[in-house]
């Protein structure tokens, strides 16, 4: 590989360590776009343009995303443990019965 492939690659290794941690690290507060930035090797603005140029949304975005996927499973877990048997309130009432 030439010099500019290997740039480019570690470059998007660089932006998918950070995406990584963006997705791993998700809820803990002290996770910001200037932690994330620095842990790419990147200035914040620097960053979020190789972001988005990279991933088509800016950091912001893409974690909002994620957070909106998440929340739209939620329904979805319910059913299937509903559909599976667990009905929490009659399981609950059942174990008062016994």
């Amino acid at each position: 590989m030439d010099t500019a492939t290997d740039g480019h690659l570690a470059h998007l290794r660089r932006l998918r360590a950070a995406k990584d941690a963006m997705d791993r690290d998700w809820a803990d507060e002290t996770l910001n776009l200037d932690t994330v930035a620095t842990h790419a090797g990147y200035s914040r603005s620097h960053f979020v343009r190789a972001f988005k140029t990279a991933y088509g949304q800016t950091p912001g975005e893409y974690r909002r995303s994620k957070i909106a996927r998440g929340a739209a499973l939620i329904p979805g877990c319910y059913a299937l443990l509903w559909a599976g048997g667990f009905h929490p309130t009659r399981d609950s009432n059942s174990e008062e019965a016994d």
